[in-house]
């Protein structure tokens, strides 16, 4: 059977560069809260102290959240990616059963091949495949999928689908 190649990791580069950018806006704009802060109060007391913690504690979660979520999901593509080039990967393949498109989930989609659950979101933060609307009941498919420590969600790092 020939197969037509829908999608591969090791084919596209690394998307998620919002957390990155929201890093680098966040960072500038907690130094320059500090830096009026500090310009403009007067240290008289505890309450000033209480309120540059409180500050400092507030901004600093604001401002490296967005880095650690960066570096989480860039540390998810290159383990997906790397799996794929080292032929790490498991692969499921036959036809698509129990399709199930949820709208109200933000466009969730679930199915099984061969009894393997595979499950995702169109505006999903998987570094696998995740577009809505390609996979149907009935299609054969041939999915490389990494298991990553939670067995829930399977990353596709590629997907197959039937000629």
């Amino acid at each position: 059977m020939q197969y037509k190649v829908v999608f591969d990791i090791t084919q596209t580069g690394f998307h998620q560069w919002s957390d990155l950018v929201t890093c680098f806006i966040f960072i500038p704009f907690a130094i320059g809260m500090f830096w009026f802060h500090q310009r403009g109060v007067k240290h008289v007391g505890w309450r000033p102290f209480v309120y540059l913690v409180f500050l400092a504690l507030f901004l600093c979660v604001w401002s490296f959240f967005p880095l650690f979520m960066f570096v989480g999901t860039y540390r998810n593509y290159s383990n997906i990616k790397s799996a794929m080039q080292q032929s790490q990967c498991e692969i499921a393949e036959g036809i698509v059963t129990q399709f199930h498109h949820s709208a109200a989930s933000k466009d969730v989609e679930a199915f099984f091949v061969n009894g393997i659950q595979f499950r995702y979101g169109g505006s999903s933060r998987q570094n696998g495949f995740h577009q809505i609307g390609i996979i149907h009941d009935g299609l054969q498919v041939r999915i490389y999928h990494y298991d990553k420590d939670d067995s829930i969600d399977k990353d596709i790092a590629r997907l197959e689908v039937a000629q």
